[in-house]
């Protein structure tokens, strides 16, 4: 769970416990947000940082390694 508040966001588990100890809290605006997401892609893929890629068949996304960096490992999280 992902709000303005809590950026990184929240296990299940721990937004439960945030309800139940601060009621007010449930009206944060919260988004359920997965981490560390699985991605397939097939086709033109374009982004403005790097050049179009085009496959034929399905191709599993590997995620930035950003976060394992010792200085940010606390401060960056990839959500979606």
């Amino acid at each position: 769970m992902v709000c303005r508040e809590y950026p990184n966001g929240l296990t299940q588990e721990e937004y439960k416990t945030l309800i139940e100890d601060n009621p007010n809290a449930k009206f944060l605006q919260w988004s359920n947000m997965k981490r560390n997401a699985s991605v397939y892609v097939k086709g033109r893929i374009r982004d403005a940082d790097h050049a179009t890629l085009n496959l034929d068949t399905w191709h599993r996304v590997q995620m930035n390694t950003e976060t394992f960096s010792k200085s940010v490992a606390v401060t960056v999280a990839f959500l979606d």
